[in-house]
């Protein structure tokens, strides 16, 4: 899945792995929030997005989308 520069996301998301696990589907979902972060140092620089899902088990995840790889930042029960 992808995100555009004005957040906009190219479909919606259906299901989850984390840690290579079983794929689990993702029920309710929010975001994405963007972060342009130390936008006027150019050795610094990052775009980030960031979208919370919630999974059938139950379970809350936080993940990260930089340079076109998403990355779980966190896991809430």
């Amino acid at each position: 899945m992808r995100v555009d520069r004005r957040g906009a996301m190219n479909g919606r998301p259906a299901r989850l792995s984390v840690e290579s696990g079983p794929w689990q589907e993702v029920v309710s979902w929010a975001g994405p929030w963007l972060a342009d972060e130390r936008w006027w140092d150019a050795t610094s620089h990052r775009r980030r997005a960031r979208l919370q899902l919630q999974t059938a088990e139950g379970r809350a995840h936080l993940l990260v989308l930089e340079s076109q790889r998403w990355w779980l930042e966190a896991s809430y029960d």
